[in-house]
């Protein structure tokens, strides 16, 4: 990843005029950027492993679609910061850079740990629907013993021969 970033700040403080012409200076250009979108393409199987080890398991799913939409998302709006560098030639480089900075930084402050632990332990989810599933069966039994009767499916009521 350091390489990557490397790579694409070369590119951001390569003067104009660096080479000697402007054929030595382009495939100066095409060759660091080559480099840059292969350590890219590499840290994409980071992200699908990371967004793995992140979601709970009941929410996964959901959670790596999401990452696949935000990623083809920003697939097509790509094409177009290549027309920010009539602006000013640096400025695709400095946004793929501080998107991947801004990344870099929110995995490494914010993802657990989750080396040798067990990742049903992690599950939030699972605690929550085990605390909920027995408060609705702690209030069945709760509302037969105080009434005796209990509400079927469609309304009616039922005696509790119990």
């Amino acid at each position: 990843m350091i390489t990557c970033y490397a790579a694409i700040m070369i590119l951001m403080i390569l003067p104009e005029s660096d080479c000697g012409s402007q054929g030595s200076r382009d495939l100066a250009i095409i060759i660091i950027n080559i480099i840059g979108v292969s350590f890219i393409e590499i840290t994409w199987d980071a992200c699908y492993l990371v967004a793995v080890e992140c979601f709970p398991t009941k929410i996964r799913t959901i959670g790596i679609g999401t990452c696949s939409l935000l990623a083809r998302t920003g697939a097509l709006l790509a094409p177009q910061m290549a027309y920010l560098s009539d602006i000013y030639r640096p400025i695709p480089y400095a946004i793929v850079c501080s998107i991947g900075i801004i990344s870099l930084l929110i995995s490494c402050f914010f993802l657990p740990d989750t080396k040798g632990v067990d990742l049903a332990a992690l599950d939030p989810t699972e605690e929550l629907d085990y605390n909920r599933k027995k408060s609705v069966t702690e209030n069945i039994v709760i509302q037969r013993r105080m009434t005796g009767i209990l509400a079927s499916p469609r309304g009616t009521i039922l005696e509790d021969n119990a």
